[in-house]
């Protein structure tokens, strides 16, 4: 592989990772607007991401939306409950930080919350599941800058077997309505299955 080829697919994966829904969605403006307007792919029932090896099914009276560009397709992100609303984020990717075990991924998640200028007013993780793989559990109740509400994020990372991939299911919630919202983000997790390569 030549170095200009090399530079070409960095390019592209930079460009990939910019339509991840989760890095769109920001920690106190959600749900992402990029999901609320304009085009965009919707998924109903049972979702199978045969890329990234993971299936989910997604509650009935719910959908499931994700960018329209046709050569990204990591996950998807749900827009959900009355106002506020809340937003839960569904993804598969390379675990190309190398994690070892999900409670790594799940620390470096708490730390970039942190260095966004956010608040973190309390936070923990905990060993959890993802279908049949191993989690790790992070709750962090925060604020942002300039604001006294208060939010919770909830994530469920897992690492697949061969550790070439990491999947996550969060949710994104205003901390009145996290025990209200979490049903969904509960149902997703149980209902997730690892499909292999």
């Amino acid at each position: 592989m030549n170095k200009h080829t090399v530079l070409i697919a960095v390019f592209l994966a930079v460009v990939a990772w910019g339509f991840v829904p989760e890095s769109q969605a920001q920690y106190c403006d959600f749900p992402p607007k990029e999901l609320t307007q304009g085009q965009r792919r919707e998924y109903r029932g049972l979702y199978k991401n045969k890329a990234y090896g993971y299936s989910v099914v997604i509650p009935n009276d719910l959908v499931g939306y994700d960018d329209a560009n046709p050569l990204y397709q990591k996950g998807f992100g749900i827009i959900g409950g009355a106002e506020p609303k809340s937003y839960v984020f569904v993804n598969g990717e390379p675990n190309s930080l190398e994690y070892a075990r999900p409670a790594e991924a799940a620390s470096q998640s708490l730390a970039y919350l942190g260095k966004r200028g956010n608040k973190v007013e309390s936070s923990k993780i905990a060993e959890s599941q993802l279908g049949s793989l191993r989690a790790a559990l992070l709750v962090v109740t925060y604020s942002c800058p300039g604001s006294t509400e208060r939010y919770v994020r909830a994530s469920t990372f897992a690492i697949s077997p061969n550790k070439s991939m990491l999947y996550e299911v969060t949710l994104y919630a205003h901390a009145d309505y996290f025990e209200r919202d979490r049903a969904v983000v509960d149902a997703l997790v149980k209902s997730w299955k690892h499909l292999g390569a």
